[in-house]
């Protein structure tokens, strides 16, 4: 169904794209942001991430266009007002070491796709449909939009936002601070400032850059193409009977549900293949905290990663469990989804 899904030409339509401000000007005294030796390490990329809303209140008086352009405009409007706090995400990349924060803006579009959301919900392949074409995890080029955004209407009502974040920027904790503020002022409209402090940007006086490009082992990077990704589900009652199990096992006590999924992820990816495997873990995330206003999301998704012999770890909906997305060797993966010890606490 996914593939058929994704082979349809007319199954996303794009409405509006525009370049969305922040709502006050960046003062001259923060126009260069100088990046950290942190965010030098990063490679250039986007960090994509979507979340699903299948339940957003519907005004009577509207009719599906109409909806669809509503919503946009609060995400928006929001959307621009987060931008004086996240002012570099308004900037372009001058280089390896400055952010020139010009309020050259990010860029936002709102889609329709005709399928019902439940339709992709457990294909990952078909989830990148929600995502700016082409962006997830690509290199973000000199000049381009360090934030695009995305809001995807499905024919049931559900929405989905997507956006893909400069790695140069932002990790997943800063990230998820910033989706927490845009939410925060999508949900109270009468607000137009964060209440919370503003983020401070500055790691250079922490870390200072240094004259030498991304330190990224081009080795974990891959074609898309000689990768497979697959995503795993962990549900709470056989997370519990892996810790016991590692527990005992081990000697080691009340280990963590990242701790004992991560071992056993590496435990059967090596078996499979001969080259070291890579951990990405973002489990520790409350993403699935983030309310725009349509309460909680139904599912938190990355986008595929050219990461090979890499896996990401989140949270599988609210107490649900622990979501593994895998990305090996279409030759290993086989291998790796046929193990005994895995299938035994997966769903």
């Amino acid at each position: 169904m996914a593939f058929a899904l994704l082979s349809s030409p007319s199954l996303v339509s794009i409405c509006d794209k525009s370049f969305i401000k922040p709502s006050s000007l960046t003062p001259s005294t923060h126009r260069f942001h100088k990046l950290s030796l942190v965010d030098q390490s990063f490679s250039n990329l986007y960090i994509p991430i979507a979340f699903f809303y299948p339940k957003v209140q519907q005004r009577e008086e509207s009719n599906n266009s109409h909806e669809l352009s509503h919503i946009a405009h609060l995400l928006q409007t929001s959307l621009s007002q987060t931008l004086v706090s996240y002012y570099p995400y308004a900037g372009k990349l001058k280089d390896n070491a400055t952010i020139d924060c010009n309020n050259m803006g990010a860029e936002f579009s709102s889609a329709r796709i005709k399928c019902h959301m439940s339709e992709i919900l457990d294909y990952p392949d078909a989830e990148s449909i929600i995502f700016p074409k082409n962006l997830p995890w690509a290199n973000n080029y000199e000049g381009g939009n360090l934030l695009v955004a995305q809001v995807s209407k499905f024919d049931c009502g559900g929405i989905a936002v997507s956006v893909c974040l400069s790695h140069k920027i932002g990790d997943g904790c800063s990230v998820l601070y910033f989706f927490n503020d845009w939410a925060s002022l999508t949900r109270d409209r009468a607000t137009t400032t964060l209440i919370n402090p503003s983020p401070r940007f500055v790691g250079d006086s922490i870390f200072s850059a240094q004259n030498y490009g991304p330190l990224v082992d081009q080795r974990f990077m891959s074609d898309l193409n000689e990768c497979v990704q697959k995503r795993l589900v962990f549900p709470t009652a056989k997370l519990n009977a892996l810790r016991a199990k590692v527990a005992m096992e081990s000697g080691v006590e009340n280990p963590t549900r990242a701790e004992v999924v991560s071992a056993l992820l590496f435990k059967c990816a090596t078996k499979a293949a001969s080259s070291t495997t890579t951990l990405m873990r973002t489990s520790k995330y409350p993403f699935y905290n983030v309310d725009f206003g349509w309460g909680k999301p139904e599912r938190v998704s990355l986008g595929n990663g050219p990461f090979k012999n890499s896996f990401f770890l989140m949270d599988y909906k609210i107490g649900q469990g622990v979501e593994a997305r895998i990305m090996l060797h279409k030759q290993h993966m086989s291998a790796f989804e046929r193990d005994e010890e895995l299938l035994e606490f997966i769903s």
